[in-house]
């Protein structure tokens, strides 16, 4: 699994994250779309699509520990693709 390496988030900030899935959609529609975090440490919450871009944002974690949070979409076709980022949870 591939995933992107978010900047290091402290324990006590909110941070906002949007993916943009306009170029691999090829012309159609997202019709189902959730966000889910690797344990329930992190919060994921304000999770909705503007556009082509699911957004959401991040709470919580505890120091020391490394997070793995997944956008996933369905198409009008069916089709499903995972966007995953990781955070690592440190003093900033």
């Amino acid at each position: 699994m591939s995933f992107v390496r978010a900047p290091t988030k402290d324990p006590n900030s909110i941070l906002y994250h949007a993916h943009e899935w306009r170029d691999w959609l090829e012309g159609e529609v997202v019709e189902a779309f959730e966000v889910f975090a690797s344990h329930a440490e992190l919060m994921v919450d304000d999770v909705h699509i503007e556009g082509t871009q699911v957004r959401y944002t991040v709470r919580g974690g505890v120091i020391g520990r490394s997070y793995l949070v997944t956008s996933r979409v369905t198409t009008s076709t069916g089709r499903r693709d995972d966007y995953s980022v990781r955070y690592v949870v440190g003093d900033k």
